[in-house]
Formats: C-alpha cells, structure tokens, sequence
C-alpha cells in the first residue's frame, strides 16, 4: 500500500492505494479551524496526518514539493508560496520522522519528495476530470480544491514510476 500527500496550507490531499488502479481511500484533512493562521492550521492537519499514516501503515510515502524553479503555485506567489512550501516540509518531515519511529510495523517505509513539475504533466484540471471518471469512490464535489484528485493522480504516476524502474533493472539484467 502506498500514500500520496498533495499538501498545502488550508488542506492536505491523500490517496492510498493498494496497486495501480486499485484505490483504498482518498480524501482531505482539512483544519479545525480554517480562518486561523497557517501556524496553527497546519500543526492541526499534522496530527490528522500521522494519525492516517499510522492506521494504513504504508509501504510508501510520496509529498509533492514545489517545483525546482516555483516561482507560483495555482494562484501563489511571494508569501502564500513560501507557506505552501512550509506546508509541504512539514508533511514531508512528520513521514521522514515516522519512517524512523520505534514501530516495527513502519520499518522498511519508504518517504519520498517529488516534484510538482516531475509528475504533474497535464493540467489540474484535466487529472481532476481523469480521477473521477477512472475512481466511483472520488467524490469531485467535495473536492473544491483538488487536492484529493492530485493525491490519486500522484499515486498513479507513482505507480508509473515503479514499473519503469523495475523494466529498466530488467533490461539491464538482460544485457
């Protein structure tokens, strides 16, 4: 089972899926408290998110990060940008931290940072479109911001990934 984060500083997307295609769960942690300020807002989604980890216990963790180059993100810039991309560290941190927790079930976890640009080849709203049609249990309507789609969409590319990785050992092996 794998687990994909969209973060971001008023939600966090997640999709777990068990294998491509075959999808466990998806949804969004959202604050308690969504006009609060992001130094609350996000400690709040953390604990939502750890508590998730725990319970799926992934073989696999992957965060969208910002982009090499992020100069905006959606309708980011200046400020709001540098908050996203605190949003995304924490997420990123709390999972390197879990992967090192004294809980046998987590040993092996692997956690890993992709780029926005690296997977996220078509636009928001063309993957949002793709989930919902590909994904009966992604309800698109409760998903204003898209986070929850990108989650999905990042576990398939994730997924994508692990085949082309495994074809290329083989072809190596081969020669």
């Amino acid at each position: 089972m794998i687990l994909t984060f969209d973060p971001s500083s008023s939600a966090i997307g997640f999709a777990a899926m068990r294998s491509p295609g075959d999808l466990a769960q998806v949804g969004i942690i959202r604050p308690e408290q969504p006009k609060a300020s992001a130094l609350t807002r996000l400690p709040d989604m953390l604990d939502e998110a750890r508590a998730l980890v725990l319970d799926i216990i992934p073989s696999a963790i992957a965060i969208e990060m910002p982009g090499k180059h992020a100069r905006k993100h959606g309708k980011q810039t200046g400020a709001a940008l540098g908050i996203y991309g605190a949003a995304c560290g924490m997420v990123w941190q709390l999972c390197r931290m879990l992967a090192y927790w004294p809980d046998e079930r987590l040993k092996g976890m692997q956690v890993l940072a992709v780029d926005s640009g690296q997977w996220s080849r078509s636009s928001k709203e063309a993957r949002h479109l793709g989930v919902h049609a590909q994904f009966p249990m992604y309800r698109r309507l409760r998903d204003p911001g898209m986070d929850a789609s990108d989650a999905v969409a990042l576990a398939q590319w994730f997924f994508g990934q692990q085949a082309l990785n495994k074809q290329a050992t083989q072809e190596r092996i081969a020669v």
